[in-house]
């Protein structure tokens, strides 16, 4: 688990007792961004959506395959961040949820910031750095 801000942390494949350390951390909701099957020992996403509906968290489904991120999971990410909560989002390295959380910040936080947080928590993702740019609002 990699602390990205506060309230945002990333993790490759977790488990249903990493969700109850979720929970034992103060943890409100968990997004899984891994589709189903990619690996053969993969647990599934419905078996940690029921333990985290046991502990109590919220839970997410919002699959993205790798390499490709799209305007949907970026607005469905950036609505769950409004939420304010302590969030753990996951997939098999962190990365693709790195990347959507970076994506849903760049239209309220300036790029060098959303990339100094992935930097931080040991993502590069300076080859992101113009589609940031390109994601943040116009006034």
């Amino acid at each position: 688990m990699k602390k990205v801000t506060g309230c945002f942390y990333v993790s490759s494949q977790i488990d249903v007792d990493s969700v109850r350390f979720a929970k034992e951390q103060g943890f409100d909701q968990i997004i899984c961004n891994r589709p189903n099957n990619e690996e053969n020992d993969q647990v599934d996403y419905e078996v940690i959506e029921a333990e985290a509906i046991d502990q109590g968290l919220e839970f997410h489904f919002v699959p993205i395959c790798s390499g490709n991120i799209n305007l949907e999971a970026i607005q469905k990410t950036r609505q769950l961040l409004s939420k304010k909560k302590k969030t753990l989002a996951y997939c098999r390295t962190g990365t693709r949820c790195i990347t959507l959380w970076a994506c849903a910040k760049a239209s309220c936080k300036c790029p060098d910031k959303i990339l100094e947080n992935a930097r931080d928590a040991g993502y590069n993702l300076d080859y992101l750095r113009e589609f940031l740019i390109d994601l943040k609002p116009t006034s």
